[in-house]
């Protein structure tokens, strides 16, 4: 349910790349091949009367038998940054748990206690009914019963407030909440080397 979370995805693509960098630095142990091709077309070279062309082709193996170390450390450190990375993922992982528990847990709370303030508010526009009735007959006043309905009545709005607070908390935390709003997030410029 989390894994569309930005957080989540983030950490996915950064443990990703360090693991490719773990991968580039573990190449410095293998030899490099490289094909070379190459042609020339020359007239009266050297003081020899005449066209001359020539072609090469050649495979290069470059092998570094010792630097030093440098590359056993250079493998060390991206092993490192590759479990640093997963060390963050699974951080991120529970608290992103943590919080959608934590989140329905207060949503099922103010679902809970939407009935009982809409009984709240029922039972307080029933007393005042009864209050105006009585006033009618010069026998109450009105004041004590106002200010319950009042107190009810924005109890009620409190807890629907809280409710739909929680729904979107919920939504954020898992990578949804823009989504459902009908919001298109903005792409990220693409990153070009020259």
């Amino acid at each position: 349910m989390i894994e569309d979370s930005p957080i989540l995805r983030s950490a996915e693509s950064d443990i990703a790349g360090a693991e490719k960098q773990y991968e580039a630095a573990k190449s410095t142990f293998y030899p490099r091949f490289d094909a070379e091709t190459g042609r020339a077309a020359d007239n009266n070279l050297d003081g020899a009367i005449g066209h001359s062309n020539e072609w090469q082709a050649m495979l290069r193996m470059n092998f570094n038998l010792y630097a030093g170390g440098s590359n056993k450390a250079g493998l060390e450190s991206k092993s490192y940054l590759a479990n640093q990375a997963s060390d963050i993922r699974n951080n991120a992982l529970r608290q992103l748990n943590e919080e959608l528990g934590l989140a329905w847990n207060a949503l099922e709370n103010a679902n809970a206690q939407v009935p009982i303030a809409q009984q709240y508010v029922d039972h307080g526009n029933r007393v005042r009914s009864a209050y105006q009735q009585q006033f009618g007959l010069g026998e109450r006043t009105l004041l004590d019963s106002e200010n319950e309905t009042f107190t009810a009545q924005r109890r009620l709005v409190e807890v629907k407030n809280i409710q739909m607070f929680t729904q979107y908390r919920i939504k954020a935390t898992i990578g949804q909440l823009l989504k459902s709003q009908g919001v298109v997030a903005p792409l990220a410029p693409l990153c070009r080397t020259t």
